[in-house]
């Protein structure tokens, strides 16, 4: 694969759970292949619309996600656990506005993640 032969890393489309842990494996059997030993991050866009309540249920949208935080929380959980490195946040085509957003996510989100993550990588 070209891909992991030559580049940095891999930036691609939000996909399900699911289909994008397989997609992780397979760039990280192609890097492991073509560039032993040598760290290439997956990344993936992600437009979120963010609901007003936390635990407004998902509705997926085309390449969007419209639910609450704590739902957002989980699908983004979810990545981490699929093996996705980074995750690049668009609030483009939400109705709320974009440093409210923001703002939450920094206050709601990147903490819990950030618990999230040292506890999951405290268990390995």
């Amino acid at each position: 694969m070209g891909i992991a032969r030559n580049s940095d890393g891999w930036i691609t489309y939000p996909r399900g759970l699911q289909l994008q842990a397989e997609m992780v494996a397979r760039w990280q059997a192609a890097v492991t292949a073509y560039a032993p030993g040598v760290f290439k991050p997956f990344v993936q866009s992600l437009y979120i619309e963010m609901a007003e309540h936390p635990d407004h249920s998902p509705s997926p949208i085309h390449l969007i996600l419209r639910a609450g935080c704590n739902v957002i929380l989980q699908f983004l959980e979810g990545l981490s656990a699929a093996g996705v490195n980074h995750v690049v946040l668009n609030f483009k085509y939400g109705e709320r506005d974009a440093a409210q957003v923001v703002e939450e996510v920094g206050r709601e989100i990147l903490p819990r993640l950030e618990d999230s993550e040292a506890g999951r990588m405290g268990a390995i």
